[in-house]
């Protein structure tokens, strides 16, 4: 009885890294561009271009860090953020 539990704490340990492994292969990566402003709308900067990447945070601020649109008019996730490019 006790070599059966011990398998089955193994098959559910089993089981559950595969599904670990498997839900992260099945979320696919965000591939329309998403866009920050340094400068409240006057430049745009892609950040997710792989071609040419971007060092940049989300600081505290009173607008959204991304956008997915170069216009503030199409905010990604809360307004409380500030795009900050890292040099």
């Amino acid at each position: 009885m006790k070599r059966m539990t011990n398998l089955l704490s193994v098959l559910a340990l089993v089981l559950g890294a595969t599904a670990a492994v498997a839900m992260n292969f099945a979320s696919p990566t965000n591939n329309n561009p998403q866009y920050g402003t340094p400068d409240g709308g006057e430049t745009w900067v892609v950040v997710n271009d792989p071609q040419n990447p971007v060092n940049y945070r989300c600081d505290i601020g009173t607008e959204a860090c991304l956008y997915s649109q170069e216009s503030l008019m199409h905010p990604i996730g809360t307004t409380d953020k500030q795009f900050v490019l890292i040099p």
